[in-house]
Formats: structure tokens, sequence, C-alpha cells
């Protein structure tokens, strides 16, 4: 997510050397937001144990929706 005045956009960097716009999410004020993604599924421990499981039916990314949801959430404590 990029920060901008009128809100965050959403880059796909699947393939750095060719970042895409994948969408806009209208978030006046918003300073930044740093968001990396990694496999959870293959998050394991030193014995080889899965700590994480997001590959069981019905797991999912956020849309974009509730991804604005989310990001419109009151924060305590600032």
């Amino acid at each position: 997510l990029v920060a901008t005045a009128a809100g965050l956009t959403l880059v796909d960097v699947t393939r750095p050397s060719a970042p895409a716009a994948a969408g806009n999410v209208a978030q006046p004020g918003t300073a930044a937001l740093a968001i990396e993604e990694f496999p959870l599924d293959r998050m394991v421990d030193s014995r080889g144990r899965p700590l994480k499981d997001v590959s069981h039916e019905g797991a999912r990314y956020l849309d974009l929706e509730e991804l604005r949801r989310v990001l419109e959430a009151p924060v305590r404590g600032r």
C-alpha cells in the first residue's frame, strides 16, 4: 500500500520489476502503512511443525471493503 494525499493505493509488487496499481482506498490523511505478504501456511518451527495454517477451506485475503473497514477502525493509545 502506498500512502497518497487522497488515500491509499494498492500496488501489486509480485513482479518487482513491473509494479502495478491494483486499486485505491479513499482514506485521506493516511501517513504511512507497510504490509508484507508471505505464505503463512509455510511458517514452521525449528522441528518443521506448522505454526499457522491459512490454506484451509474458506481462508482468503481481505477484499477491498474489508480492508477499508480495518483501516477505518479507531486506534487507541496514540
